[in-house]
């Protein structure tokens, strides 16, 4: 008997719509903590522009709590390695506690810094975190630098702050911020910071619309 109504084959039925599997979303590898709110120096250049503390505890921190609770779940994203800056993550008042934390981890650590509060003790707690990269800024001569951070002799503790590192094991990276009037300083940077013991210099424009 003929079939007057046949049940459409899967060509009559025209396109369909394709639902691909859903993909896994990227996982999270770093973290960027500005620990601080305010800093111990008044560089003329800094773009964040935090409030000048003159002290090397910082009085607008993260709580240690929060940043425990944080990278507890990065961690379940993924987390493997954190970046600490500022304002000047070594004036946060429990930088010690947030070094030993990140060691317990097994976490990757990099740090900007301006060197200033870096003391042989925290060098060494850096020194035991996995994989510790550190960078302090250092703008050529005495006067240069100075005049860059606004505040005197700063120069003379960032070098000491990075031969604490040095001391510890650690070669870190000099930062030059470059400028019309210490433009002539890159080359004798680079022989001062290798006679510090640092690994590498990088140099940084400096905007010439600041003051």
């Amino acid at each position: 008997m003929l079939n007057e109504n046949p049940s459409p084959t899967r060509e009559d039925e025209g396109p369909r719509a394709t639902v691909e599997p859903a993909q896994a979303a990227p996982r999270l590898s770093t973290l960027y903590f500005y620990l601080t709110g305010d800093c111990n120096m008044a560089c003329r250049h800094c773009w964040i522009a935090p409030k000048f503390h003159n002290s090397d505890r910082s009085e607008k921190a993260l709580p240690f709590d929060l940043f425990k609770k944080i990278v507890g779940e990065a961690k379940e994203l993924g987390l493997t390695a954190v970046k600490l800056t500022g304002g000047e993550p070594f004036t946060h008042p429990d930088i010690a506690a947030i070094l030993e934390f990140l060691k317990e981890q097994d976490l990757g650590l990099t740090i900007e810094s301006n060197g200033v509060a870096i003391t042989p003790d925290l060098a060494r707690l850096v020194r035991a975190c996995k994989n510790p990269f550190v960078s302090v800024s250092l703008d050529g001569s005495k006067e240069s630098h100075d005049w860059m951070r606004a505040v005197p002799d700063s120069y003379e503790r960032a070098s000491a702050g990075i031969g604490a590192l040095v001391s510890a094991g650690i070669r870190p990276q000099v930062i030059m911020a470059v400028a019309e009037r210490n433009k002539h300083e890159m080359a004798s940077l680079a022989h001062h910071a290798k006679s510090l013991g640092a690994s590498s210099v990088k140099y940084k424009e400096f905007p010439q619309n600041r003051n």
